[in-house]
């Protein structure tokens, strides 16, 4: 073989040496921008979610909201919650702090049990943070029994969700309307959309300080008509126990007519409501929906007028 014929020969070959090391190198960088990729994606730090609730730590409200958010990767949830029913306490606190004892959730979740009032609850997680640290969100709820209305001052949903907010946290409030059984997943998964949209903001610090509240009524008839936004109407004199998801109007202004007409009411309520008195009204209602007959199977008192629909919860 002479030198051209080499030179001829050598050349294919060189070039796909140097075509196979391209592609060496090529898969090199690809694994190396995966791991990277995969590095990123595990430093993500998780969300801090902190939920209590009013009805007590043992409610089926709370046991909805908390085994929702377990599905949602980075989430870290502490649970501090009342040891029994505090409905109705608005956010109230006991003088000199609450104790907590370990306790759980229907579903067997670790949490804190405390001896107090929501607010208490609230106040206990955050005095004693754990190595999960301050919460990026206070979640309260699912309440058994819808927070519209003059209901929502005096409601320990509430009430507990503002001591988040004016500790500087957000806060969402999450009620469902009465009912046997009360349809938790409508403002549980009313609550999980919520968050979705909102993760960014929490995690970059740009959340409001404010106190989302949901209320989703329970449908007997009909289907729930979705989700609006809408004010607080503290009118005393307001039916808050209305559901009627058949209902045809549209365009709510307020939480009541939202909630009576079908539709989940999304309202920012204050972080902390001026002292009022009792709401005094010819309507007979529970003083709050949190304090509703805590089953279907106790009736309301034999002297209250029951609403149209009646209180079922």
């Amino acid at each position: 073989m002479n030198s051209t014929t080499q030179a001829q020969t050598s050349r294919p070959l060189a070039r796909r040496i140097a075509i196979a090391a391209a592609a060496a190198v090529l898969a090199l960088l690809g694994i190396t921008t995966l791991e990277h990729a995969r590095a990123g994606a595990q430093d993500v730090d998780p969300l801090v979610i902190l939920v209590s609730n009013d009805d007590g730590i043992g409610a089926d409200g709370i046991d909805a909201l908390v085994e929702a958010l377990r599905a949602r990767p980075d989430t870290t949830l502490v649970v501090s919650a009342p040891a029994t029913n505090q409905s109705g306490k608005g956010d109230s606190t006991t003088p000199g702090g609450a104790p907590g004892a370990p306790g759980t959730t229907e579903s067997g979740f670790a949490g804190t049990a405390v001896a107090g009032t929501p607010a208490d609850s609230v106040q206990y997680a955050l005095d004693n943070p754990g190595p999960a640290g301050t919460p990026d969100l206070v979640m309260t709820g699912s309440n058994d029994g819808q927070n519209i209305g003059f209901l929502a001052p005096i409601s320990g949903t509430v009430g507990a969700a503002q001591t988040g907010a004016r500790a500087g946290i957000p806060a969402l409030a999450v009620s469902q309307g009465l009912g046997d059984p009360p349809d938790f997943p409508a403002s549980v998964g009313a609550a999980i959309d919520w968050l979705d949209a909102h993760e960014a903001a929490l995690r970059d610090g740009t959340e409001p300080v404010q106190v989302s509240s949901f209320n989703a009524p329970t449908c007997t008839d009909g289907n729930v008509r979705g989700v609006v936004e809408v004010t607080n109407d503290l009118n005393p004199d307001a039916n808050v126990g209305l559901q009627d998801c058949t209902s045809t109007l549209e365009n709510p202004t307020t939480d009541v007519e939202a909630f009576n007409n079908g539709f989940i009411s999304l309202t920012i309520l204050p972080n902390d409501f001026p002292d009022a008195e009792e709401p005094t009204t010819t309507t007979t209602v529970p003083p709050s929906a949190d304090e509703a007959p805590s089953s279907a199977n106790e009736a309301p008192s034999a002297a209250a007028t029951p609403l149209a629909p009646a209180f079922t919860g």
